[in-house]
């Protein structure tokens, strides 16, 4: 997945995007498993799926997400999967409302970004869209177009990590 930098009204228009059912939050909820870190207990990976598990580098736990999905590695890749079509149109809505300080777009996004990384266990990438939903809560424009910045590198983590995950299992 490439994250344009700045997206046209055109490709907004025609961006793919998932309706509620395919969000990473209701695929969680369909599994009656919690979207809610703090509420989901850090437990050892079911046997036979090993290959789930990550190293300190990446920026998905996903020790803690195969735990959320009870051990479950079809589960994993479900979320994953959606999370990384969910994340582009997300991206580019809000890169459109940075440039058009349009701060109350801007909580909104980060804030749904910020669940849905909190739901694959990408704590740096749920940071960052606190960071971002602060600053324009602040109605502080510069500091949410540098708190962007930070979103969209993290972002490129979290899809090449994903990519390489849904390709790995």
């Amino acid at each position: 997945m490439h994250l344009q930098r700045q997206p046209s009204h055109e490709s907004l228009a025609s961006s793919p995007s998932l309706n509620e059912s395919e969000s990473p939050e209701h695929v969680c909820a369909q599994q009656g498993e919690p979207t809610d870190v703090g509420s989901s207990p850090a437990s050892s990976p079911a046997p036979g799926t090993e290959r789930a598990n990550s190293n300190a580098s990446s920026p998905i736990d996903q020790q803690e997400l195969l735990a959320r999905c009870m051990g479950r590695v079809d589960l994993l890749e479900k979320l994953l999967s959606n999370f990384d079509q969910f994340l582009s149109p997300q991206v580019a809505e809000l890169e459109q409302a940075v440039q058009m300080g349009e701060m109350k777009k801007i909580r909104e996004i980060a804030h749904r970004l910020r669940g849905a990384a909190l739901t694959i266990s990408a704590h740096e990438l749920s940071r960052c869209a606190e960071r971002l939903e602060g600053a324009a809560f602040d109605g502080a424009a510069a500091e949410s177009a540098n708190c962007l910045e930070d979103l969209l590198r993290e972002c490129e983590r979290i899809s090449s990590a994903v990519r390489t995950s849904i390709a790995r299992n």
